[in-house]
């Protein structure tokens, strides 16, 4: 009260001194409505629309009403306020019962549009709770410039929480909050502690066959409930999909049908079995399901798995009778079956009362769609509908007719008759003639009675039996030998081919003979008569008193004609007739036959044209046979082989190939020589290494007779070997003296000749100084040339006399002249500054070429010839040189002494530590 006071005090001195300022003030003070939350603090904004500065504010004061237990007031905060510039002049008095004093003051006035301050609220109150702001006798200063009051509400909120409505499935279904159906999943806020309602429409269809049905919710089993949730919350509604299992079928009951949740096992059923009266009926045969986890089979109790709609439909059968009738026999086919089958029936034909009497089928007489009237015993219904067969029959009698003898004659009229068949007419032969026997017809007996009737007629009131007798007329004869079918046999003096076969008149007599010798066609087989089988003589006599079978037995022979190849070289007395089967020992053939112009070797025996193995050899005499000690005339081929000189030639290898291999060596005298030789194809080939041979091969297709005088010659391949001794590079000769050149050359054969040649200008130019026609020589004295050059070589030629060549030349050059023009020459050439090397000349070559290069002083040279490929060729330098120019030269051969092939090369020259590489060309 006492602040108070001394507000009011201070606010009415401000209020005289500035009265006339305030007389037409007017200020909007405004509280907002404002929600908060429970258990929030605050800050409420008292604001104001405008204050001018003219307005000339110092101070403000008022109570503050609201409900308490709504909302505390904890003071109020200036910061950032237009209050602000005051500092901490605000003054609070709590009154209680929901009223606070507030009052504010400063030495400054305040202006401006804003918050004048903020209350800090802090809330006590439930969900829903207000209370009013309400300012009650708000003024500035001392009243001026007045003011306009709006009061606010605070309302007080419970906290918001998400909420969240899901299922265990994944197709959207239908829930119920607070009353209005929403779909899952449901997202929402609500706020904290405040009821609602949740729940489910069940069941929901998602189709005609598939829906969803509650189980419980995560909080409760109750289809609908009220919830009060005080977090965030997620509400999950637990359903079971459920699948409709359909069951049809067009007879008897079915169970299992309805709504079944999903993985339910479900057992379904029906009857098996309908029937309509006696002749038709419906037979269950199985169950045609779809659907995922259906059954398909011919249970009629089944379990099937709930996975998604199952449709199962009963398959059924419409099945008829069939009736088979029938006073005798045994009739196959009767029972139920399907419609539409076809179905084979049948039945005996043949019911037998006794061995004489018998019933045979007739027909079947039927009714009913797809029914069978006709005369098989086997037959095809079709089943449309209920069938009867009626089966009827006939009476049959036996009638036996045969012939005494039994065996000589079958009657076609044996058989069964229908019963009182009439007029049977039956004729026996008067004469049946068998293989070697001959019948005549005497008499009938029917039914024991003997009867001269033939024809005779029989009536079939009963069965009846005939006996046709016989009796012998004739009987067969037969005359046979195993010597074959080219003998003759004499029957009465008259001349038969064997086989003999004619009848002759019962107990008739006859003479029968044979030849003692017979010759086959070919007259190197014959048969001598040996023995009658019946023991007779060469002509005896012969009865017909039973059926004969006479044989003649010969001994069978076969001629041996034995002889050489060619024919008369030997003659052999075992040529001649011998027993069939018989073995002929053939002597031992001579292995070899001489005769004035000839020779021959035994080959094999030949037997028919065949060799056969083996010496001696034995001929078994199933047949005639030619034998023949096979002998085959003997041939050589020889020959020499000479040089190109006409010279023989030793040690050269001939081969023979074709029919016969052979290999051989030429003598002393060149000879040689392949013996023994039979007629055949052959090739002879000579070879000796380092030769070619003018004729390469000889051959001889098809040799019939010995070749001599089959020569070759042989021409040599192989290079001289020629190596210059002196002057061989470095020497000074004196020019105007005589000299001596030496060298030395050698060949396989033989050196036939030597050429010399000097150039005096580092092989640009060549001159011949000297020829010789002998190989023989080593040496050549000649005059050296009145020419003084430090550039001289010298090469050697040496031929064979197959032009075979080779060359050596100097290795170096060496000096011709006086001592003094050589030392004149040595002056000139001085000393060089550095190693070098020069392109070597002439470039191309193809005979020998020159690489100069200068040593400043004394070093080890080495110089190497290498391809394009890097590969070293040859050496022609490695030694140590002495100070001044020198010249080397290379011939184109490479290491092995063999011209290398036209081409780039390279030449490599290491001195004093360096290396010099250029290239050059050559060209064969």
């Amino acid at each position: 009260m006492i602040l108070k006071k001394l507000l009011n005090k201070y606010l009415s001195i401000c209020l005289i001194l500035l009265n006339f300022s305030f007389l037409n003030a007017q200020i909007n003070v405004s509280l907002p409505d404002t929600s908060v939350i429970i258990g929030e603090i605050v800050l409420i904004p008292i604001s104001v629309d405008v204050i001018q500065e003219s307005d000339s504010v110092f101070a403000f004061q008022g109570t503050l009403k609201y409900n308490d237990n709504v909302i505390n007031i904890l003071g109020v905060n200036t910061s950032g306020t237009l209050s602000d510039k005051w500092g901490g002049n605000t003054i609070l008095n709590n009154r209680g019962d929901g009223e606070l004093f507030i009052g504010s003051f400063g030495a400054y006035n305040i202006y401006g549009q804003g918050i004048l301050l903020y209350l800090n609220v802090e809330v006590v109150g439930q969900h829903l709770n207000s209370s009013i702001l309400e300012l009650d006798g708000f003024i500035f200063n001392a009243g001026q410039p007045s003011v306009i009051v709006n009061n606010g509400t605070v309302n007080v909120l419970a906290p918001q929480r998400s909420i969240s409505i899901t299922t265990n499935t994944n197709e959207q279904i239908n829930v119920i909050v607070d009353g209005d159906v929403k779909q899952t999943p449901f997202d929402t806020t609500w706020y904290s502690g405040t009821e609602h309602s949740i729940g489910i429409e069940t069941p929901q269809y998602i189709n005609q066959e598939s829906r969803i049905a509650f189980e419980s919710w995560n909080d409760t089993v109750d289809t609908i409930h009220v919830v009060s949730p005080v977090s965030d919350t997620v509400f999950q509604c637990n359903v079971a999909t459920e699948y409709l299992v359909t069951l049809n079928s067009d007879y008897g009951s079915v169970h299992g049908a309805g709504w079944y949740r999903q993985a339910d096992t479900v057992t379904i059923s029906v009857d098996t079995l309908i029937t309509f009266g006696d002749t038709t009926q419906f037979v269950f045969t199985g169950w045609d399901g779809s659907g995922q986890g259906s059954y398909t089979g011919e249970n009629y109790t089944a379990n099937i798995i709930i996975n998604e709609p199952i449709f199962e439909n009963a398959q059924w059968t419409t099945q008829h009778f069939v009736a088979l009738n029938s006073l005798f026999g045994d009739p196959v086919g009767e029972g139920w079956y399907d419609e539409g089958d076809t179905v084979e029936i049948k039945i005996d034909t043949l019911v037998y009362l006794n061995e004489n009497t018998r019933l045979k089928f007739n027909s079947w007489e039927a009714s009913g769609s797809g029914s069978y009237s006709g005369t098989s015993a086997v037959a095809n219904i079709f089943i449309n509908g209920p069938i009867i067969e009626n089966a009827t029959w006939d009476k049959q009698f036996y009638l036996s007719v045969f012939a005494t003898p039994e065996h000589i004659l079958s009657f076609d009229e044996t058989g069964w008759y229908m019963e009182n068949e009439l007029g049977i007419e039956i004729i026996a032969p008067n004469i049946v003639e068998l293989t070697d026997v001959k019948y005549r017809f005497i008499n009938w007996v029917v039914d024991e009675q003997i009867s001269n009737q033939n024809p005779i007629t029989v009536q079939m009131e009963s069965p009846h039996i005939l006996n046709a007798v016989y009796q012998i007329d004739s009987v067969l004869v037969g005359i046979t030998a195993d010597a074959g079918e080219n003998i003759s046999v004499y029957v009465d003096n008259i001349l038969f081919s064997l086989p003999y076969s004619k009848f002759w008149k019962f107990q008739s007599e006859h003479i029968v003979g044979i030849d003692s010798i017979v010759f086959l066609p070919d007259s190197l087989s014959r048969y001598v008569f040996d023995l009658w089988d019946d023991g007779g003589d060469l002509f005896h006599n012969v009865k017909a008193d039973s059926i004969i079978k006479l044989s003649v037995k010969f001994t069978q022979q076969h001629y041996l004609l034995v002889e050489t190849i060619p024919a008369g070289l030997i003659e052999y007395e075992e040529t001649g007739w011998y027993v069939d089967g018989d073995s002929v020992q053939l002597p031992k053939a001579l292995q070899q036959i001489f005769t004035e112009v000839d020779s021959f070797k035994f080959n094999s025996w030949m037997i028919d044209d065949r060799p056969v193995a083996g010496n001696p050899i034995e001929v078994v005499m199933n047949t005639n046979h030619y034998a023949a000690a096979n002998y085959e005339n003997l041939y050589f081929i020889s020959g020499t082989v000479t040089n190109s000189r006409g010279l023989p030639v030793k040690g050269v290898e001939f081969v023979l190939s074709g029919t016969k291999e052979d290999t051989v060596q030429s003598s002393e005298k060149g000879d040689y020589f392949f013996s023994t030789l039979t007629q055949g194809d052959y090739r002879v080939t000579p070879y000796f290494e380092n030769f070619e041979f003018i004729t390469s091969f000889l051959e001889y297709p098809q040799l019939q007779s010995s070749q001599n005088e089959q020569n070759f010659v042989a021409v040599d391949i192989l290079e001289p070997n020629v190596t210059l001794l002196y002057p061989n590079g470095g020497q000074w000769i004196k020019k105007s003296t005589t000299d001596t050149i030496k060298w030395t050359a050698i060949d396989n054969i033989g050196v036939d000749s030597i050429a010399i040649e000097l150039t005096v200008d580092g092989g640009v130019n060549w001159q011949r100084i000297a020829e010789f026609d002998s190989g023989a020589t080593h040496q050549f004295i000649w005059t050296v040339p009145d020419t003084v050059s430090a550039e001289c070589f010298i090469k050697i030629h040496a031929f064979d006399f197959d032009d075979n060549n080779a060359w050596d030349m100097s290795d170096s050059m060496f000096t011709i002249g006086s001592e003094t023009e050589v030392a004149d020459l040595l002056n000139e050439s001085k000393i060089p500054m550095e190693f070098t090397v020069q392109q070597n000349y002439p470039n191309p070559f193809n005979n020998t070429t020159v690489i100069p290069f200068h040593l400043p002083k004394s070093s080890y040279v080495t110089i190497d010839i290498y391809n394009v490929n890097g590969q070293k060729v040859q050496t022609i330098a490695a030694k140590n040189f002495k100070p001044g120019l020198h010249r080397i030269s290379w011939n184109g051969l490479d290491q092995f002494g063999k011209n290398v092939s036209s081409g780039i090369y390279l030449y490599r020259v290491e001195a004093l530590e360096k290396i010099v590489i250029k290239k050059f060309l050559y060209v064969r």
